[in-house]
């Protein structure tokens, strides 16, 4: 994953999309491909759903890469967060304890 990640990285430098400021412009392009998944559950074509998944993990490496970050790091210090979350599964959605 690294390896894709730095790949991602080298691509967006490249094309100019990596610089100061320009992460909020990602992040839109984020939202946009959000949207994209969103149609793609509902159309039911797992092919088209598995890149638009794909382009919208691009857009936030973009957004990690801009702000020093990678999306490996901000995976693992999300689930540090939620691994040890005590709670119940209600209609799909995980509801932790308070």
């Amino acid at each position: 994953m690294k390896e894709l990640e730095q790949k991602v990285v080298a691509w967006a430098e490249a094309k100019g999309l990596i610089f100061k400021g320009n992460e909020f412009v990602q992040f839109a392009k984020t939202l946009e491909e959000v949207e994209e998944v969103r149609v793609e559950l509902e159309s039911g074509n797992d092919k088209k759903l598995e890149l638009e998944i794909g382009d919208t993990g691009i857009t936030l490496i973009n957004v990690c890469a801009i702000k020093g970050l990678t999306l490996e790091g901000c995976i693992r210090a999300a689930y540090a967060k939620i691994k040890d979350r005590k709670g119940e599964t209600i209609n799909g959605d995980f509801v932790r304890e308070k």
